[in-house]
């Protein structure tokens, strides 16, 4: 800043000129957003709530992903051991394929046809 400039100002325009920047800070400031509160299912409370007030302490949310985590892997396991043909502990491009289209039979829906599957 050009100090010549500043000792010509009164003391009250130094001050203003000092504070703009907090100023136009504080103007354009975002508020932080309120923090919604996140409802958990009530099968989840019901299962992880042990002390029963409504909420998930850190514990009993730690408890919750883990549980998440597991049933994650063992499916994971399952479909691997159903669905690896070659037993190489990978599903590659077929056994995926073949992977989906069970699922989608599984939900009934048909599978859809890939691009090279639909192309004449």
């Amino acid at each position: 800043m050009n100090t010549s400039f500043c000792k010509r100002l009164p003391t009250r325009g130094r001050l203003v000129l000092l504070a703009f920047p907090l100023i136009v800070t504080a103007a354009f400031a975002e508020e932080p957003a309120p923090e919604k509160a996140k409802t958990l299912p009530a099968a989840i409370l019901r299962k992880y709530d042990a002390d029963r007030d409504g909420r998930l302490s850190e514990t009993e949310r730690t408890a919750w992903k883990e549980d998440v985590q597991r049933g994650r892997a063992e499916a994971q396991a399952r479909r691997l051991e159903r669905f690896d043909a070659n037993h190489d502990g990978k599903l590659d491009k077929a056994e995926k394929a073949e992977a989906a289209k069970a699922g989608n039979a599984k939900s009934g829906g048909k599978a859809t046809p890939t691009a090279k599957e639909s192309s004449p």
